[in-house]
């Protein structure tokens, strides 16, 4: 309820708001990541997904845009494997 609108895929949702504020007020640097599952692998069924730490010198809202950018790409790379929990979107367009 008291998170921030953004524009995610083709709707709006809203986002925790705290998260955007400590990172840029603090210029504490951010690890993007995920976690797949590989069924048919005999060696590694997860394999982790982990970009060099970036520390953010912008706006709260410059970051919240590019956090759910790279949450996009996630999820366009491997769509079967997520899940949300509030699956209410704010508006689709």
């Amino acid at each position: 309820k008291n998170g921030i609108t953004v524009d995610f895929f083709s709707g709006k949702r809203k986002i925790p708001r705290g998260l955007g504020d400590i990172i840029i007020k603090k210029k504490m640097p951010v690890l993007f990541a995920c976690l797949v599952f590989h069924p048919t692998s005999t060696v590694h069924r997860y394999l982790g997904y982990i970009e060099p730490p970036v520390v953010f010198d912008c706006s709260i809202d410059e970051f919240n845009r590019v956090l759910v950018k790279k949450m996009e790409g996630f999820i366009r790379t491997y769509p079967d494997q997520w899940f949300v929990f509030h699956p209410e979107w704010i508006e689709e367009r």
